[in-house]
């Protein structure tokens, strides 16, 4: 996940003067720009450091697929392909468009030698490259290159072949390199993700069940080691449907840069684990979860979207059940992780919680609901002792939530508070009571994350 929260150049006018002086993130290690990606470090190493045939190879391959690809250039990109050296065609995978690659090649069925000649069949082109891709010289693409291959077979039509590739990639596919080959598909930036391709784009149950079972038993073999951070978006994310405390649309301070620290965790992890979960209706060619991501993006965050059905946006039970389902599928792509989740109490999010807590007690391990609604606090420990979901109306104790959890770090709930001041104070309220309101209330949790970070004596 990439949050860009921006820093105001000019003083804070808020009232509320941050705790701690603003903490300043260091400049990722390598190593950790290369774990960013999700693939090993090694293949993100072997990237940066190409020789110079690798290079070239990389410059004649981008030419063949300039333009239109006929049988000529077609020959050439096979004979690319089958000769560049391991290293050689893992950056070719990398550094072009392989969904064009693909889709470029053709299968040449029939061929008209002459007038008077017989039809003979024509070279399987693109079969070929897929073959190769799949099958061949798989062995010599890392994580990163087998996604871009997965993707690019993705696009447009999957037929039966096209759905084996897939399933080739995916079992050959192991441990942490079946991970990072997974997070690979989600950052496409539009709707082709991995739950749209197992559950949506291959139509094969038998194929779609022989993925699921490989992902189950590798992920059962991995200690869980970070977290996926579920979030619904409407009253969670920003103000939207009940919510009468901030303007329509207001983004909750302190809300994104919560994200970024829980994707980071305590230990630096890879980024990219943010999925928003929603009931919104999922319409033919991935219209709302493209406009959903466009939305997102134009909010600073990047994430996933896994959205409903039109019939199930009735009622809070139908809502949540189609959360629950949305839940159910993610989680069988992504077994070794555990889940943080966002909601709120106006759209079914409590029984979601709940849902999550029965389906998968072990990889819960925080719920979160924001209070659009007005719980009293004898509500909010019922059902804290019902669902273990935590109740909260600032960001900022959310975070400190997180934080006596050990899910984000010391500097991480910092940063979260200036981020959250920082936030607030660029709000236009609609009304003096509005703004007085969330800032007693941003001023209250503001407290108790310093007590909670106050030296034990």
């Amino acid at each position: 996940m990439t949050v860009r929260t921006a820093t105001p150049t000019a003083p804070s006018t808020s009232t509320h003067q941050p705790l701690a002086p603003p903490s300043t993130q260091a400049a990722p290690s390598t190593r950790a720009a290369a774990l960013d990606k999700g693939y090993p470090v090694a293949d993100r190493m072997e990237a940066r450091q190409a020789p110079a045939p690798a290079n070239q190879k990389v410059a004649e391959l981008r030419a063949l697929i300039a333009g239109d690809i006929d049988r000529p250039e077609e020959a050439k990109i096979l004979t690319l392909v089958r000769g560049a050296t391991p290293a050689e065609l893992d950056l070719m995978m990398k550094s072009v468009d392989v969904t064009k690659l693909v889709h470029g090649m053709e299968d040449h069925w029939l061929s008209l030698k002459s007038t008077f000649a017989f039809i003979q069949f024509g070279p399987k082109s693109r079969s070929d490259l897929v073959r190769l891709l799949s099958e061949g010289r798989l062995a010599d693409l890392s994580p990163e290159s087998r996604a871009h291959v997965v993707r690019a077979l993705q696009v447009g039509f999957t037929d039966r072949r096209e759905e084996k590739a897939i399933k080739n990639i995916f079992v050959n596919t192991r441990g942490r390199d079946l991970t990072a080959l997974k997070n690979g598909l989600e950052v496409s930036g539009n709707y082709h993700d991995l739950q749209r391709l197992v559950f949506h784009d291959i139509d094969n149950k038998g194929i779609r069940n022989e993925i699921l079972q490989h992902i189950a038993r590798e992920g059962a073999a991995l200690p869980p080691s970070a977290v996926k951070i579920l979030s619904d978006i409407d009253d969670t994310f920003y103000a939207n449907l009940k919510d009468k405390g901030f303007p329509k649309k207001t983004v909750y301070p302190g809300i994104r840069q919560l994200y970024q620290e829980l994707d980071r965790g305590t230990n630096d992890d890879r980024r990219g684990d943010l999925v928003f979960i929603t009931a919104r209706p999922g319409l033919v060619g991935g219209v709302v979860e493209d406009a959903t991501i466009k939305m997102l993006k134009a909010n600073q965050v990047d994430a996933t979207v896994l959205t409903g059905n039109l019939i199930s946006n009735v009622s809070n039970n139908e809502i949540a059940k189609e959360k629950l389902q949305n839940f159910s599928d993610y989680r069988q792509l992504y077994p070794e992780y555990n889940v943080v989740f966002f909601g709120d109490d106006g759209q079914g999010d409590v029984q979601v919680a709940k849902g999550i807590r029965d389906a998968a007690a072990q990889a819960s391990r925080l719920a979160l609901i924001h209070d659009v609604v007005g719980m009293s606090a004898a509500e909010r420990q019922r059902l804290r002792d019902e669902t273990g979901a935590v109740v909260f109306d600032s960001y900022v104790d959310a975070g400190t939530e997180a934080y006596t959890r050990g899910l984000i770090g010391r500097d991480g709930l910092l940063r979260v508070m200036d981020a959250a001041q920082a936030e607030f104070a660029a709000i236009t309220f609609e009304s003096e009571a509005q703004k007085g309101a969330r800032a007693a209330e941003l001023q209250s949790a503001l407290e108790r994350a310093a007590a909670a970070l106050a030296p034990r004596s």
